[in-house]
């Protein structure tokens, strides 16, 4: 909800543990899911699939323009507010080619938004470090932008942290 009230068009949910209930509960929303995801596997899985379902070129050649970055954030962060996205979007359009990562409380969250220079490296991440290693050693300049919203942070992984 945060990514499309933030504007983002196309959302796209990749789905694999309880596939059927994420499924059911996003029938009438505005998202484009993609289905088969292993749960057991990392992330950068599910960000894969999400660019290839954009139609994007994931071998390096320049994507089309009708994408101009993406955004990944985890489905167990949900309470990123809308205007936390649009900081970082606004700040890929003053300096596109660029890595956006927003920071509370000096720490970095999510979601974190790459430039389609970035997308083959998404597709292909380094298989021990995954995304990490875009953000910490890859070839895109990141620019952390601190953002008054713990939900960037709040990441929901167990009942007790709905509390």
């Amino acid at each position: 909800n945060s990514l499309l009230l933030a504007g983002c068009d196309p959302v796209i949910v990749v789905t694999g543990y309880r596939e059927n209930e994420i499924i059911d509960r996003l029938t009438d929303w505005p998202v484009q899911i993609i289905g088969g995801a292993n749960p057991d596997w990392p992330m950068s899985d599910s960000v894969r699939r999400a660019i290839e379902a954009v139609g994007r070129d994931t071998s390096g050649a320049k994507p089309a323009e009708t994408t101009p970055a993406v955004l990944v954030l985890p489905g167990d962060h949900p309470a990123v507010d809308p205007d936390a996205i649009r900081t970082l979007i606004e700040a890929h359009e003053s300096h596109p080619g660029t890595i956006h990562l927003p920071v509370f409380a000096g720490r970095s969250g999510h979601p974190a938004l790459f430039p389609p220079e970035a997308f083959a490296a998404l597709a292909t991440p380094d298989p021990d470090l995954g995304l990490r290693a875009l953000l910490h050693n890859g070839p895109f300049p990141v620019i952390r932008h601190r953002i008054d919203d713990p939900g960037i942070m709040r990441n929901l992984d167990t009942p007790a942290d709905y509390t």
